[in-house]
């Protein structure tokens, strides 16, 4: 084949044989000059035409080897694209954009009418000891779901222990944190576990989240309400989860872009602040693995994250309250009704003066129900 005909890859491989030296911004007619001027294209014929033979066996031995990859590739595409085909079957065609259906208006009037009818329930148990709001969590619709599945501790306790206790390589860590728990009347040590009760009964998997980036809480228990055994309802599954009393996320967003100044803070451990009430502890029981003293029992006084129905407590509760403001702060308990969105706060003013008593009035009201706004940022 004639030096002509080649291309540029094919040139710099055969000029990198030779041995030359190539520059990197060699053209295709430096490399055809680089390679007749060469000892061995002009003294020896047949040494050059085997190198040229061996170099475009070796680079068509590559093509050949990357379209194989190709279609293969284009083999497993074509298998997935129709397994897609038969899993995302359509019945009728339809737009680019998906048009979810409209809630009728019969769904939006029991949906607000359930919504009024447990609010009024949360605000007569309203106020529990110590500074903290009790609430009683809302049962499921049906017979069934009003009786817990409980997790068979005295039959089987050691598979028991094997679902619900975590080691925890920080222990001593792990110990103070339960500790600090008990001493604030969050949990409570179960002291006859083995004594039948009324109550339903549930044992709450947990594990320790370690989160050193945090600027508050590091190190945090989190409690897995969904988990199961084979063939058993979860707690999560055992109860209502109530309404969404969250306001719309979009609405919370425009109306946050619409100040000049904005102000965000969080409540400080918001769900730990409500009481729950006292036959409804022992679903929320959990197992402490003690080295020294063995398995332990505890169980919670308060609502935990985790359990799909506190969300709506949390919102449920914080409404409650607000709403007794109403006379005297409107425009602060107003806000704060559409600018909560779970414990987060997001708010703000025209200016930083009437921000900032906007800021004071919430956090005094919040702390009335022993809720401590925190971590305020402001872009002033």
């Amino acid at each position: 084949m004639s030096i002509g005909k080649f291309k540029k890859d094919e040139l710099r491989s055969i000029a990198d044989e030779l041995k030359l030296v190539v520059p990197d911004n060699a053209k295709v007619l430096d490399l055809r000059e680089l390679i007749q001027e060469s000892e061995i294209y002009k003294n020896d014929k047949e040494t050059y035409q085997a190198i040229v033979d061996c170099v475009l066996e070796e680079i068509n031995d590559k093509r050949n080897e990357n379209e194989n990859r190709l279609e293969i590739e284009k083999i497993k595409l074509s298998h997935v694209k129709t397994c897609c085909a038969k899993n995302c079957f359509c019945g009728k065609p339809h737009n680019r954009l998906i048009h979810f259906p409209k809630p009728d208006k019969e769904s939006i009037a029991l949906n607000q009418t359930v919504q009024r009818s447990v609010l009024n329930t949360l605000a007569d148990v309203f106020g529990g000891p110590g500074g903290s709001n009790c609430v009683v969590p809302p049962q499921g619709e049906n017979e069934e779901n009003k009786s817990f599945v409980a997790t068979s501790f005295l039959k089987n306790k050691t598979r028991t222990v094997l679902l619900s206790s975590v080691q925890c390589f920080l222990r001593d860590k792990y110990g103070l944190l339960h500790e600090n728990y008990l001493d604030e009347g969050i949990i409570e040590k179960v002291t006859n576990p083995f004594i039948p009760t009324n109550n339903p009964v549930f044992y709450l998997p947990h594990q320790v989240i370690i989160k050193n980036e945090s600027l508050t809480t590091k190190l945090r228990l989190v409690f897995d309400a969904s988990a199961h055994e084979e063939k058993q309802l979860s707690l999560n599954d055992c109860l209502f989860h109530g309404v969404n009393l969250n306001p719309n996320i979009l609405d919370v967003l425009i109306s946050f872009r619409s100040n000049k100044i904005a102000v965000l803070a969080d409540v400080e451990k918001a769900f730990l602040h409500i009481s729950l009430a006292p036959k409804d502890r022992d679903v929320v029981r959990f197992l402490i693995d003690d080295s020294e003293n063995g398995v332990k029992v505890y169980r919670f006084n308060r609502v935990l994250f985790g359990v799909n129905k506190s969300p709506f407590l949390l919102a449920a509760t914080i409404k409650t309250h607000i709403g007794k403001y109403m006379e005297k702060y409107p425009d602060t308990v107003r806000t704060l009704d559409h600018c909560f969105y779970v414990d987060d706060l997001v708010t703000g003013d025209d200016n930083a003066k009437s921000a900032f008593d906007l800021s004071s009035k919430e956090a005094k009201i919040m702390s009335e129900a022993g809720m401590n706004l925190r971590k305020w940022i402001s872009n002033d």
